[in-house]
């Protein structure tokens, strides 16, 4: 497929007259040699410009370089509806950013969605999108209406985390599809009697960081039995594909053991020993004050803890 090439700060002049409907014209040979690469239909924008006595701007034509023969370039005139007219020897043309290449950028891969124009490409049998800050897989899959996913969606080794009471530990969390939260949940393998989990969803801030955490994107559920404890939010919440949330789980009382992953959790730094890999956040706070509506990370939230595995319950109709 036919392409637009770009080279920078290009500058020539016509060296000879270039009638209207004339498909060639000729400039300097050092300028046209730093116009390669025209195969496959591939082509240079070029704008000549017309000027009046006080050497102000007054006429304009696009048009399209398909070839370079020794400075004798051939075009394509009057691209981007600019007309066709004759010029001057000593017309000075440049290698200007149009309107059309702007909105081939705006439109490349489906730019009216969230990828903007950044196009989607392929590899190893998975797409990928540029959402938000960061490049996501899209699954080949759907996860299902009133189902359950993890917080990481690839295979991983089972290991655990205890978490003091009163202490938030929170990880980061990235869906792979648009869809709507109604419960988040952790699987419990050592229970706390008489302890308490308040679950909630944080946006992330401009750093990628925890920020203001989501209306409505909390819940409390009983951390008293094994096994898997949801607890259903205040009121379901909008998830984006490819944006950054935080996933935070915070005991009232005991030391209760969650379900963790050994493999695949995402780094975010290392201790300057290099011994310490971060892999949560971490904080003390009392839980009857409960966590805050919007996160500050500081530097000594970073916690070398094996990841606890969040799940999260996609709605009904949703």
């Amino acid at each position: 497929m036919a392409k637009p090439l770009f080279v920078n700060n290009w500058t020539a002049s016509l060296q000879a007259e270039m009638a209207a409907g004339a498909t060639s014209m000729t400039v300097e040979t050092d300028r046209a040699a730093l116009l390669t690469g025209m195969t496959g239909g591939d082509y240079y924008l070029a704008t000549l410009v017309g000027v009046d006595v006080a050497g102000q701007e007054n006429a304009w034509e696009i048009v399209k370089i398909i070839s370079n023969a020794s400075g004798v370039l051939t075009v394509a005139r009057a691209q981007e509806g600019t007309a066709d007219r004759l010029w001057p020897s000593g017309t000075k043309i440049s290698g200007r950013a149009t309107a059309g290449q702007l909105a081939l950028l705006r439109d490349a891969g489906g730019g009216t969605g969230p990828g903007g124009g950044i196009e989607d490409v392929t590899d190893d049998g998975r797409q990928y999108q540029r959402r938000f800050e960061e490049w996501v897989a899209v699954p080949v899959f759907e996860i299902p209406e009133d189902a359950w996913t993890d917080s990481l969606p690839l295979s991983f080794a089972n290991a655990t985390l205890l978490v003091s009471a009163n202490t938030v530990c929170m990880v980061p969390y990235v869906p792979s599809q648009d869809m709507t939260v109604d419960q988040v949940g952790v699987f419990i393998t050592t229970p706390a009697a008489a302890s308490n989990l308040t679950l909630k969803v944080f946006e992330s801030d401009a750093a990628g960081w925890p920020g203001a955490g989501l209306a409505n994107g909390f819940g409390n559920v009983s951390a008293g039995s094994s096994g898997h404890a949801a607890a259903t939010l205040s009121a379901p919440v909008d998830l984006q594909a490819g944006r950054r949330y935080w996933l935070a789980v915070h005991p009232s009382a005991g030391t209760p053991v969650f379900r963790a992953t050994a493999t695949g959790a995402p780094v975010m730094g290392t201790s300057a020993d290099g011994t310490a890999r971060y892999t949560t956040l971490q904080r003390t706070i009392t839980w009857v004050t409960g966590m805050p509506d919007t996160w500050e990370f500081v530097r000594s939230d970073l916690n070398a803890a094996t990841p606890p595995m969040f799940r999260l319950h996609r709605a009904a109709g949703a």
